[in-house]
């Protein structure tokens, strides 16, 4: 079985679709040199799908060589608090309101099938994979357009916990 190759995060928070691009090898993590796309949660679901779609475009498996220093623990935490400080623009608001009921899907891309895994909420800025089932993991070809992918995006995210 061949490892993912793209990934991309979800995030849904008061009215805000999040979408960031995620690198790694095994394992991902915030890609500062991806895109993030801050949209309405009216968005059309084409609007929506392309923007995930463009972010896992510019995903990056990272070579065995730059993992000490992508997954770096000071480093991931300046990048995820650039992400944070971009995230509290568009929102408007403190971290912690902002946070408070954030839902998260994780979305990766193996062998051509894009898989959109749902997550649990736990406190704070933390999810987990608790209680969330393998069929509640939506997977669809990478090809389908972006109205159907979009549409999934938004159907991944209701089976947040």
């Amino acid at each position: 079985m061949s490892l993912a190759t793209q990934w991309a995060r979800v995030r849904f928070n008061h009215n805000l679709i999040c979408i960031s691009t995620a690198s790694g090898l095994r394992r991902s993590a915030y890609d500062p040199q991806g895109l993030d796309f801050f949209l309405p949660a009216s968005c059309s679901d084409e609007e929506l799908g392309q923007a995930l779609l463009s972010s896992l475009e510019k995903s990056r498996v990272i070579r065995p060589e730059e993992l000490g220093s992508f997954f770096d623990l000071k480093v991931s935490e300046e990048f995820y608090e650039a992400w944070v400080g971009k995230l509290l623009s568009a929102l408007g608001m403190t971290r912690q309101k902002a946070f408070k009921g954030m839902k998260l899907c994780h979305a990766s891309v193996r062998e051509g099938i894009l898989s959109l895994s749902p997550t649990r909420k736990e406190r704070g800025e933390a999810w987990s994979g608790r209680d969330i089932e393998d069929e509640d993991t939506i997977s669809l070809a990478k090809s389908s357009t972006p109205t159907v992918v979009g549409s999934c995006i938004r159907q991944a995210l209701e089976r947040c916990k």
